[in-house]
């Protein structure tokens, strides 16, 4: 079952509690089919009566109550209130408020949506309890809110959180200022009901779904793409990803959130012969040729008002590219049997298209004008296992329950060493290949209870590395500390030996008897030398797999197999020296420049910082 939705509101109304009762937020919760979990106020029929609905400090008391359905619950939601009250002042409070995001997203589920209000009153305590404010919190360049989305934004673990703004106050002195601040909405909160909510959680949330399990930030990015695609009429989509992750899943979840009155309809060209392949997708006319005893229509036709999915997009011959070009233009929509003179037009029909081979879609062999139509730059991409290793554990959960009742097994649970070993293998045939191993599992020990590292059928994937030996030459390293490209081959045991030895060296290396011009300014060298070092060491580990997974190679080289993926992206932030607190103690700015040039050189350590952070160097220092 998909988690219900969970939303962060930071509001300074709603957000506090006093004597444990928050008369507007009850309110509020009710007219939205919100369920309140903040923690910090009586239950609802402990509450005052008559709760009134506050916006910007505005009391509105011509709510009815009976809007909405109070019984449906839209998400889970948790209140912030962005201050605390210090010596009878109230005063905002950045820290904690961003703790609190922060709580709420590094382990899942993750919020899904977060409110933000943009006013907040501060200054001493009134006689009604409530602050006074002050000129600057009405001055929109000051807004507390925007101080909060800035944070958001420069925060390498928050920026992802998705942000919807939800005040009453005027939105056009600010609008250029949010605009650039990954924002997805702006909505009065007069305005804001509950199918508006249920509305901004279905655009820009970060939902999971029943078929398709997990709840990492990549797959809750990739449905929320796929939600917003499916929801355009007539729309051409392409879907993008390796073997075994889930594209025909991923179409069908485009057709559902469609909400289309014609039929799903797959079309699988793989294995078709070529001459076959127009008529199953486009059908043909009685005695269009030998064989030909009826009228049959094909996928494209049948997908009529529905969605058409078109399996292995990249294999569609180029004999019938040409005719596939009508059906994609969405201004024309037609599809014409064999034999047949005259065209038929279809209706707001969806196209889904998948492939895991993208380099064929750059071929000479594949016509532009189709490309385009596909929408080959608007793809979405769905993530690969190793991408979102940590809905490892929900998916083998999900398939051991599920070939126990086909194989009328006994129910088991997972070891820990078992969840390790799957956890840890590079999963080169994805989910489909994860499926099959713990289907052979359950089969093969029907009868046991727990489902152990022995039971697990999988290939040995050793990985050679080669680190610089210990006793290496310095005539073996250029003049700017550049690693050759040849290094010495050795054996398993000589790597881990040459590397303990290494760190023993440092632990024991011994300063006596160095004098000041032996130290004098050595600092900036000892600290480029240790940062390239750890970079390279990084590099060794994002290498194991033969692909960029930071996630598993900050596990790997921490230790730590519970490593969420928020931390190895701050982790590595750190060693490639994008944060602002980096593995550094002068943080002198030229040797920060001179390291980050080494990283923009070396193609590894440049793709892991173009894929973990999705920005450039020139926005990092911004």
């Amino acid at each position: 079952m998909a988690d219900k939705p969970r939303i962060l509101w930071i509001d300074d109304v709603y957000g506090k509690a006093r004597n444990g009762r928050n008369k507007h937020r009850d309110t509020l919760c009710s007219r939205l089919g919100l369920q309140d979990i903040t923690g910090d106020c009586l239950p609802r029929n402990e509450q005052e009566p008559k709760p009134l609905l506050v916006v910007d400090d505005r009391e509105i008391d011509d709510i009815d109550p009976t809007e909405n359905n109070k019984d449906e619950v839209v998400a889970d939601v948790t209140f912030c209130r962005g201050q605390v009250e210090m010596s009878g002042e109230v005063r905002n409070d950045l820290d904690g408020t961003l703790e609190m995001a922060r709580n709420g997203w590094e382990h899942p589920p993750h919020w899904s949506l977060l409110l933000l209000d943009m006013h907040f009153a501060t200054g001493a305590i009134g006689v009604d309890g409530e602050p006074v404010g002050t000129d600057e919190d009405w001055e929109p360049e000051r807004y507390f809110g925007l101080t909060i989305l800035d944070s958001l934004c420069r925060d390498s673990e928050l920026r992802d959180i998705p942000v919807v703004i939800t005040s009453a106050m005027e939105r056009d002195v600010i609008e250029r200022r949010f605009t650039t601040q990954g924002v997805w909405a702006f909505v009065d909160k007069t305005d804001l009901n509950k199918a508006k909510l249920k509305e901004l959680l279905d655009d820009y949330g970060l939902l999971s779904d029943d078929k398709i399990i997990g709840h990492s930030l990549p797959l809750l990015q990739c449905l929320r793409e796929a939600r917003r695609r499916g929801r355009i009429p007539n729309e051409n989509v392409l879907i993008l990803g390796e073997s075994g992750t889930g594209k025909e899943l991923l179409a069908e979840y485009i057709h559902q959130q469609a909400g289309k009155a014609g039929k799903y309809v797959p079309f699988f060209p793989q294995g078709v012969p070529e001459t076959l392949i127009e008529d199953r997708l486009f059908g043909h006319q009685k005695g269009a040729f030998n064989g030909a005893t009826t009228d049959q229509p094909g996928a494209a036709e049948l997908a009529d008002a529905g969605t058409l999915f078109i399996d292995e997009f990249g294999d569609i011959p180029a004999t019938v590219q040409a005719k596939l070009l009508r059906l994609l233009d969405k201004n024309i929509r037609e599809t014409q049997r064999l034999g047949e003179q005259k065209a038929k037009q279809l209706r707001n029909l969806q196209v889904i298209m998948a492939t895991e081979r993208e380099e064929i879609l750059l071929e000479d062999n594949f016509r532009k004008a189709l490309l385009a139509r596909a929408q080959v730059h608007n793809s979405i991409r769905i993530p690969t296992l190793n991408e979102r290793s940590e809905d490892i554990p929900l998916l083998v959960e999900y398939f051991v329950k599920k070939y126990e009742q086909e194989f009328s097994a006994e129910s088991r649970k997972v070891s820990v060493e078992a969840l390790e070993v799957l956890r840890t293998y590079p999963w080169p045939g994805n989910i489909r290949e994860l499926e099959n191993v713990i289907e052979n599992a359950v089969f093969t020990y029907k009868g046991l209870r727990w489902l152990e590292a022995d039971h697990l059928k999988l290939p040995s994937h050793e990985t050679q590395r080669q680190p610089i030996p210990l006793d290496q030459s310095s005539s073996q390293i250029d003049s700017d500390n550049n690693i050759p490209d040849s290094q010495p081959q050795m054996t398993e045991t000589g790597i881990h030996e040459n590397l303990d030895a290494l760190i023993k060296y440092l632990n024991n290396f011994n300063f006596d008897g160095y004098q000041h011009t032996d130290l004098s300014g050595k600092l900036p060298q000892v600290e480029s030398a240790y940062a390239r070092f750890i970079a390279c060491y990084l590099k060794a580990a994002l290498n194991l797999r033969g692909e960029i997974q930071y996630q598993a190679a900050m596990r790997c080289i921490t230790g730590d197999s519970d490593l969420s993926g928020a931390k190895a992206k701050r982790q590595i932030e750190k060693i490639l020296w994008l944060s602002k607190t980096p593995y550094l103690i002068s943080n002198d700015p030229e040797i920060i420049e001179h390291l980050r040039k080494f990283v923009e050189s070396d193609p590894v350590l440049k793709k892991a910082c173009d894929r973990i952070l999705g920005r450039n160097h020139e926005q990092q220092e911004q």
